[in-house]
């Protein structure tokens, strides 16, 4: 029986390999004879598409392919771009196939691919910057404007889905520490391959899984071509009505290991370039900020361009730079320069609602201000997953001189003289080991203003007031952090320093409104440890932080000799809830309960003159206040869909045991806190949509605001209690109808509303603008952009104040680079712009002096 088993398999075998052939051949050229490699050869079904087997020919021609032999009407078939296809039927025996293919012009239907404009990957949204560029964008800024779920501020300060970001990339490396506007004014969007957003960053490579961030940060990823080499724009323009300038150069580059961005700028069109250069994300600082005794400047427009009033000359150097001075540690260093020269009138009206009557007052105001600033900073960083050390050096001097010219109820001129000097330190640390990490990190800052005021009244009288205040923060802290997956323990302490001084002295006042002096000093300490524990598993982070300080504090005031000495103990917890419910939808809790600390920059009993109007005066209170703040958000995103939603509510509370009094000295108004206490509650909403329709090319971003406001202030010792309600709407849309037809419109509305109690007042406004940009293109090398605004303002009652705006531009796009333009502003020639605000208990008028029609010629080359 085992032979016979053994024969059996033996045969069966043998009957199998009968039942399958092997066809092979060779195919060639014929033209040439020359073998051909990469021909697709096909065992179909006579008269059919079906595939039974397939192979290619080999680099000499030859191929090889198996089949079943007793299979009939079967055809073997060859094709290869450029040849023309050949079918041969398989004969019975037969197992060799020669073929000679003839050479064909294959012609191809026309095929659109279209890459999707935005991917995700993770926690990464990619945004592909060509998709949404358009021949009119001139900076990275005004592409970004059009990406869903980014939004740019007027600031230049950029949000994702309702989110400010926490840092800003040029190919993974943060060269420009906050002052991203820099980036996003003077790159073009034709270097600019993509834009990445990563969601929750944690900057900090070493605090992943230990400190969890709720922010994002964008990253820019350059095109191949825009790397290694020097890449730039450059544009020069000159005008009338009156004589206008401008002058723009961009000069960067960005290798692997070093970055370089360096800009000059300079005209008198009303543009404020210097902007560009400011500090848009920041940390600690404030803390360390002196108040501004002394404010004389010009009052800002609202929703209206700031350059469509400002009669200015402003200038710009920046230079900017990133060396890779080893593997981990780069290091950056900015240097910017500014000055700004402004004049502009504004004529308003104010209105002050008493409890037994009505104080109103007119002003015309014609202002001339001089800004110069001059910043610099080195700083070295190392950013590894077990190690961060980052050491910040900075310079910030600035020289203001302002001149006013003010008529009206009280007639005068003024004159101020602002310089501002600042030195910092920052040195940070963190080790990690494993599931730990340590940290170290100390701030040291030092600022000073001397400040100086002199006002000349109509009738004859002069003050001069002069003051000088410093500080000097410090702040060091250390902390150690466990992660035990899926919780994070971290334990802080630190000391918190403040030395403060204040000097001022004031004359031409009567000493019969009080002191006219004041030279205080106050040194505070703060030791506190804070807790923190962060969980975060599956869909659900959260994070609880319980602070313990203890604040004692010294304040001195050298007139008197008088000293007092208080401590509080604070506990400020805060918890921070955040749910996943989907893979695109979220849902964040925020809460926080702490004290208000006494604020020492408000201990002074002498009078400061602020401005020829105002008049303050502070208190010596070291009583605790309170603050109570909630508010919850969801968020929905969609990016393949290019969607995203975010909508918010809130509420907070202040309560403190002092206010701030406003009393009506003729032709003073003296602002002063009082031991009153006072509650002020605040409710506040607001949500967007934004979209991406591909199929139209459009994007659609609706949102809305809501604010109100319940609160007290005193006028002349008496309280008036007031509620202000703001609402806000806005829809932006652009949309590109033809490749030659670019369109963007943007609509706001705004309402303000004011509810006295006593006397019984109500009042409400609303306000409208809009504004359209169309984009055309007849010619590849001609475009002409046509801009329309429009502003409808309530200015009283039942009395709305219409303005109507008007811009054309003409470019001329020729070749390497070069573009000419011709510039018009103002086409209708509009004089005046006018509006009304509320400010608690008070109504402000005011109108300002816009730019006349202009026109400007220029040259831009992007190389």
């Amino acid at each position: 029986m085992r032979y016979f088993l053994i024969f059996l398999l033996f045969m069966t075998g043998v009957a199998a390999t009968a039942q399958r052939v092997t066809l092979s051949g060779t195919v060639t050229d014929g033209a040439n004879g020359q073998p051909i490699a990469g021909v697709l050869v096909t065992v179909r079904p006579s008269g059919a598409q079906k595939v039974l087997a397939f192979t290619q020919t080999m680099a000499n021609g030859r191929f090889e392919v198996t089949l079943t032999a007793d299979a009939t009407d079967r055809v073997l078939h060859f094709s290869m771009m450029g040849y023309a296809a050949r079918t041969l039927p398989i004969e019975k025996g037969r197992t060799t196939y020669d073929v000679t293919l003839k050479e064909q012009a294959t012609a191809l239907r026309e095929v659109i691919i279209r890459a999707p404009s935005i991917h995700e990957r993770g926690d990464t949204i990619t945004y592909i910057v060509s998709r949404f560029a358009t021949t009119a964008d001139r900076s990275l800024g005004d592409v970004l404007k059009k990406m869903p779920g980014i939004e740019v501020e007027k600031s230049g300060a950029i949000t994702y889905n309702g989110k400010p970001i926490n840092k800003f990339y040029i190919e993974g490396k943060d060269m420009l520490e906050g002052r991203y506007g820099i980036a996003t004014n003077n790159i073009h969007p034709s270097d600019v391959g993509s834009v990445e957003v990563m969601e929750n960053h944690q900057p900090v490579k070493a605090l992943e899984n230990i400190s969890f961030s709720q922010n994002p940060a964008i990253n820019i990823r350059l095109k191949e071509d825009a790397k290694a080499r020097w890449v730039g724009t450059a544009k020069a323009a000159v005008g009338a009505s009156p004589f206008l300038w401008e002058g723009e150069l961009a000069l960067m580059r960005f290798k692997r290991k070093s970055q370089t961005l360096n800009t000059l700028k300079s005209n008198n069109t009303g543009r404020d370039v210097t902007r560009e250069a400011a500090l848009l994300i920041d940390g600690e600082r404030a803390e360390s900020a002196l108040m501004e005794h002394i404010d004389v400047s010009p009052d800002r427009l609202r929703a209206i361009d700031g350059d469509r009033s400002r009669f200015n000359r402003s200038h710009l150097v920046t230079t900017n730079n990133l060396w890779g001075v080893s593997k981990d540690f780069d290091l950056t260093s900015q240097v910017t320069y500014g000055n700004h020269r402004l004049t502009s009138d504004v004529a308003s009206s104010q209105t002050y609602f008493l409890d037994d009557s009505t104080v109103f007052t007119e002003s015309d105001e014609h202002t001339l201000s001089r800004h110069h600033t001059c910043t610099g900073d080195i700083t070295l960083t190392a950013n590894t997953p077990s190690l961060y050390v980052r050491n910040k050096l900075q310079v910030d001097l600035r020289w203001d001189d302002t001149q006013q010219t003010v008529r009206g109820t009280y007639p005068n001129r003024q004159a101020a003289t602002l310089p501002r000097r600042s030195f910092s330190d920052e040195l940070e640390l963190i080790r990690r080991y494993g599931r730990r990490a340590y940290s170290l990190r100390s701030l040291n800052v030092y600022r000073a203003h001397p400040h100086r005021l002199t006002v000349r009244r109509s009738d004859g009288d002069e003050q001069q007031q002069r003051v000088e205040s410093s500080v000097f923060y410090t702040h060091t802290h250390t902390s150690l952090s466990f992660y035990f997956d899926p919780v994070a323990l971290s334990l802080r302490a630190g000391l918190v320093g403040t030395w403060r001084s204040l000097r001022s002295a004031l004359t031409g006042l009567s000493d019969s409104f009080g002191s006219l002096r004041n030279d205080m000093s106050t040194r505070r300490l703060c030791l506190y440890v804070s807790p923190e524990l962060a969980y975060r598993h599956a869909d659900l982070e959260a994070t609880v932080r319980l602070p313990l300080s203890l604040l004692p504090y010294r304040h001195t005031d050298h007139i008197t000799g008088r000293t007092t000495t208080r401590g509080h103990l604070l506990f400020a917890p805060t918890a921070y809830i955040q749910w996943y419910l989907t893979s695109r939808l979220t849902l964040s809790l925020d809460g926080r309960l702490s004290p208000i600390a006494p604020d020492e920059q408000t201990f002074y009993e002498g009078l400061i003159l602020r401005d020829y109007r105002h008049l303050s005066q502070g208190l010596i209170d070291d009583h605790l206040g309170q603050h109570i703040s909630a508010d919850i958000t969801v968020r929905y995103r969609y990016p393949l869909r290019a969607l995203f939603a975010h909508a918010s509510a809130g509420y907070v509370q202040r309560r403190q045991t002092h206010t701030v009094d406003s009393r009506f000295l003729g032709a003073y108004l003296l602002q002063t806190t009082i031991p009153e206490a006072s509650d002020t509650r605040s409710w506040m909403a607001d949500a967007s949509l934004s979209k991406g329709l591909d199929a139209l090319r459009s994007i659609v971003t609706l949102s809305a605001s809501f604010l109100s406001t319940r609160g007290m202030a005193y006028r002349n010792r008496v309280p008036t209690f007031f509620t202000s309600t703001n609402r806000d709407a806005s829809c932006k849309l652009s949309t590109r109808l033809a490749t030659w037809c670019n369109t963007a419109y943007e609509l706001s509305l705004s309402q303000s509303t004011l509810h006295v109690d006593r006397p019984d007042f109500r009042s409400s406004y609303l306000d409208l603008s809009q504004r359209i940009t169309l984009h055309l293109i007849p010619h590849r090398m001609w475009s002409l952009r046509l801009t329309a605004e429009h502003y409808s303002n309530e200015i009283a009652p039942r009395l709305r104040k219409q303005l109507l705006l008007a811009d054309a531009e003409l470019t001329c796009s020729l070749k390497h680079g070069w573009e000419v333009n011709v510039s018009a502003r103002n086409l209708f020639n509009r004089r005046t712009y006018a509006y009304t605000l509320y400010d608690g208990p008070a109504t402000f008028r005011k109108s300002y002096l816009l730019r006349p029609r202009n026109l400007t010629v220029g040259l831009f080359f992007r190389f």
